[in-house]
């Protein structure tokens, strides 16, 4: 239903964008200005985007035509944002991200700050689209400090809006509030009460979501937001606040507060036709109703919820009609009237001055034809329409013919790329240790590995040589395509670290590894620039086990180790976590990656003494961050533990066994987000 009601938002802007394109195409062909003629070219490209793709082209075209003769900097950009709204609406994503990337590169070279900021922020949509939350999250800050330069205070309020609403995608909400109260204080600052009581209506939702929920500062908030849409003359703002307030008492199932302050929202949404409003009233009167166990009435309203989404789009199409109608039959009566008057002055001419029937009758003959005229006319409108429809037609007919052809290429192309992927997977596959080796090597331990596509970022290593093992789990930049091949350099990187170098400490062999990464991934053949370092590498955890004292020496970039055991573990620095007799000890890793990283320090060895019957466990953080359960949430780091805790006491492969049962049934129906792989043995 959800689509439905977007339809019927979108059909509606364009219904009522055709008057306004109308008198913009008058101004812009009598326009005689180049600079108000350029203006009026962005603003026609920009309406006909919804409308005719080809039009919003013509006109964005026009406006680099002006922009190019005036040789003026800010207006091609401008130029570059408005072709991001063109193709940001065909999803073009790829073109998006490019085009951004020039613009940004064109606005810092002819310092545009205005322009700049709105580049980072459209680009920053663009990764916020595709989930690449991190490096939205990148340039809505980048935007941020931009428009806060150049005190553009509305701008800068979208961006603080914006980095809120990412930290929210991942679950850090300390970090939306924070960026959603500078967002109120800009609002504050500049006098907007409508943006105010928005601004405190999310920080209170905010509140009230945070694992534990913040109750009392929840409700203080959104009891200030309240306050300010009261004194309002809006009644959407009084309304979505008292929708807030409503949420707020059933989750704290105060139940009567949230019927209370529901029938107030219901009150306003129905009186003022705020159709969204009011859909959010009824389902939050349903979770009322279902909460207090009267399931009778829950069930009406469940059916006015359906009744109602139903009826949107007709009632708004059927109002736009009875519009159209009654205009047309207003201007239809007005000239029945005007017949009717003039036939009744007729008639009573016809009986004063009978003497005068030859000029009444030549009188009647004009109106007649006259009439036929109009009739003529109307008949030759008519016959231009039908061939405008059909012309129209053949042009549908075409870009069908033309979108099977694209199919076609888009089909043959998507199995080019899945015929690649596969043979990537290959040559990943052959870079990875065999189960057999590990097995051997590693003899009481499991794997789990679970690329989230076909090649994965993360991969696992070993090299064995004498009496020691040496075997890790790491986390590269990315997954997918991408990540698989950072993962080709990284562990190339590691092996020569090894076998080329006879490195034999954990911390010197990602000493080494790290600068083998940064040289190979140098732009400019080993220039020193930042600019011209990729900044993609790896976390991991590397162990080193000697199998014939059981010492254990481990370095970690931003990953850490797990040792599991049964009893009590002392070791400097060393956080622990019990369940019955066993215990979990976890130690960090240096907090910097393999890979370009300012400032770079050299990775910290650490030695432990371990005795049998001790577990060492060593992962990336695909399992921990997996979106699932009942609510949909991260499963997080201690769930993992205590998983691990629970299962401690069993044989290695029943504990792999476990973790992968207890994945799937976490993850349900959700996607798999990232890449899994953990390590688990025994001594």
């Amino acid at each position: 239903m959800k689509y439905l009601i977007f339809f019927i938002i979108i059909w509606i802007s364009v219904f009522e964008g055709v008057g306004q394109i109308d008198s913009l195409l008058m101004v812009f062909n009598s326009s005689s200005s180049d600079k108000e003629r350029f203006s009026l070219a962005i603003e026609l490209s920009d309406q006909f985007i919804y409308v005719d793709k080809l039009e919003s082209e013509y006109y964005l075209n026009e406006a680099k035509i002006i922009a190019k003769e005036m040789n003026n900097p800010a207006m091609l950009a401008e130029v570059d944002l408005q072709l991001f709204e063109l193709l940001f609406y065909q999803e073009m994503n790829n073109e998006c991200v490019e085009l951004m990337i020039s613009t940004i590169d064109f606005c810092k070279k002819n310092k545009l700050k205005s322009e700049l900021g709105h580049a980072y922020n459209k680009l920053g949509s663009v990764y916020i689209s595709i989930q690449l939350f991190d490096k939205a999250l990148e340039y809505f800050v980048l935007a941020n400090e931009t428009f806060k330069e150049n005190k553009d205070y509305e701008s800068q309020k979208n961006s603080l809006n914006n980095i809120g609403a990412i930290y929210y995608y991942q679950d850090d909400l300390e970090n939306a509030i924070l960026y959603f109260e500078q967002s109120y204080e800009i609002e504050k600052l500049v006098g907007n009460n409508i943006g105010m009581a928005q601004a405190l209506g999310n920080i209170g939702a905010m509140y009230c979501k945070m694992d534990p929920p913040n109750y009392k500062l929840a409700e203080s908030t959104l009891f200030e937001s309240l306050k300010i849409a009261q004194g309002l003359d809006n009644p959407k703002v009084l309304s979505a606040s008292l929708n807030n307030l409503t949420y707020f008492f059933i989750q704290t199932e105060q139940l009567d507060k949230a019927e209370e302050y529901n029938e107030q929202a219901l009150e306003i949404s129905s009186t003022s036709e705020l159709d969204n409003s009011l859909l959010k009233c009824l389902e939050n009167k349903l979770e009322i109703l279902r909460l207090q166990g009267d399931f009778e009435n829950a069930l009406d309203v469940a059916q006015e919820i359906l009744d109602f989404t139903n009826d949107i789009y007709s009632v708004e199409n059927t109002k736009a009609l009875a519009e159209l109608e009654t205009v047309y039959q207003t201007k239809e009566k007005q000239k029945e009237n005007e017949l009717l008057k003039k036939q009744s002055e007729m008639d009573q001419v016809k009986l004063d001055y009978e003497q005068q029937k030859s000029f009444y009758l030549i009188f009647g003959l004009a109106i007649v034809a006259i009439l036929g005229i109009f009739a003529f006319n109307r008949f030759l409108v008519s016959q231009k329409r039908k061939k405008v429809i059909e012309r129209q037609k053949e042009q549908v007919e075409q870009q069908k013919e033309l979108l099977h052809e694209q199919n076609e290429i888009v089909k043959e192309k998507n199995l080019e790329i899945s015929d690649s992927i596969t043979y990537a997977k290959r040559i990943q596959s052959a870079i990875l240790p065999p189960i057999d080796a590990l097995n051997y090597h590693l003899k009481d331990g499991f794997l789990i590995f679970k690329p989230k596509d076909i090649v994965s970022g993360d991969f696992y290593w070993m090299y064995a040589i004498h009496n020691r093992v040496y075997f890790a789990v790491a986390d590269c930049t990315g997954h997918g395509v991408p990540g698989a091949m950072v993962s080709v350099v990284c562990n190339n990187a590691l092996n020569r670290s090894i076998r080329e170098f006879d490195l034999v400490n954990p911390g010197e062999i990602l000493d080494k590894t790290r600068e083998l990464v940064v040289e190979n991934f140098s732009l400019n053949n080993g220039a020193d620039s930042h600019e011209g370092t990729i900044k993609d590498g790896m976390d991991i955890s590397l162990c080193i086990l000697n199998q014939e004292n059981n010492e254990l020496m481990w370095a970690g970039a931003n990953n850490p180790i797990w040792i599991i055991r049964k009893g009590e573990f002392i070791y400097e620095n060393v956080k622990g976590e019990m369940l019955g007799e066993w215990g979990l000890y976890e130690i960090s890793g240096d907090k910097q990656p393999v890979g370009a990283h300012e400032p770079s320090e050299p990775f910290t060895d650490h030695k432990f003494e371990l005795k049998k019957g001790d577990q060492i466990m060593v992962f990336s953080d695909g399992y921990a961050d997996q979106f699932g359960g009942e609510r949909g949430k991260k499963l997080k780091y201690r769930p993992f533990k205590q998983l691990l805790l629970q299962n401690a006491k069993e044989r290695m492969e029943i504990q792999k066994e476990r973790l992968e049962t207890f994945f799937e049934e976490w993850k349900g129906d959700y996607e798999q987000i990232d890449d899994v792989c953990v390590i688990g043995v025994r001594i």
